[in-house]
């Protein structure tokens, strides 16, 4: 199975891939992509990666149905008890999850966790999935042409140091960012202009973060 890093420490109790996300900021959150997303009770929509269905919980009110897989089983039987109407199961996001099945597919601080050398096939997965006209949306993704200047921001004096130059070093080899939990940064430029050229509608906008970006790739 490829990116085995980020799923060994997924699946692992006694480490946070993810910082603790209260109740409010996943509402938030899911309040944020619902905007962005234009959801509506026509939509059929796939979460790529969905983790625990959280962010699902407060999304399926507002659509048709909802699907989410994560190559993590325990993530996965907790969205399906929260979110019970839902279909869930356990893959990889680098396998076919469909084709032509949903109007919109969406993943949250997921392709992080996809090596550079993949993920055009990450997207090219996403847009099989979708129907005609339909859209994808990966939100919260550390954006390379910002990297530079958060590190410069927020890394300071001798004693930071160390881990800027360890940080970056990765960050130069290929965009690793993070070496315990497998993330990766992604120049999204360059796939903008990779489905652009395509004839793909491409956007890419900023997160809530200022070293992060979501991007939206709209299918013919």
């Amino acid at each position: 199975m490829e990116n085995e890093v980020a799923n060994k420490y997924w699946v692992m109790d006694d480490v946070k891939v993810h910082a603790d996300i209260s109740e409010n900021l996943m509402k938030f959150y899911a309040d944020k992509l619902k905007e962005i997303m234009v959801l509506s009770a026509l939509d059929d929509l796939i979460d790529v990666g969905c983790g625990d269905g959280e962010i699902d919980f407060y999304l399926n009110k507002y659509i048709r149905t909802i699907s989410g897989f994560d190559f993590s089983a325990k993530y996965i039987d907790n969205a399906k008890k929260i979110v019970k109407d839902g279909k869930y199961w356990v893959q990889s996001f680098l396998d076919d999850y469909g084709e032509g099945i949903y109007s919109k597919a969406f993943s949250f601080s997921v392709m992080q966790y996809c090596q550079p050398n993949s993920v055009y096939r990450f997207l090219d997965k996403s847009i099989l999935a979708v129907k005609p006209n339909g859209k994808i949306f990966h939100f919260d993704i550390p954006d390379k042409r910002k990297m530079l200047s958060y590190y410069l921001s927020n890394y300071h004096g001798l004693k930071k140091l160390k881990a800027f130059l360890k940080c970056f070093t990765q960050f130069l080899r290929g965009g690793l960012i993070d070496i315990k939990d497998g993330s990766y940064c992604h120049d999204l430029e360059s796939i903008q202009k990779h489905y652009s050229k395509k004839g793909y509608n491409v956007s890419i906008i900023d997160s809530w973060s200022n070293y992060r970006s979501h991007i939206i790739i709209e299918k013919k």
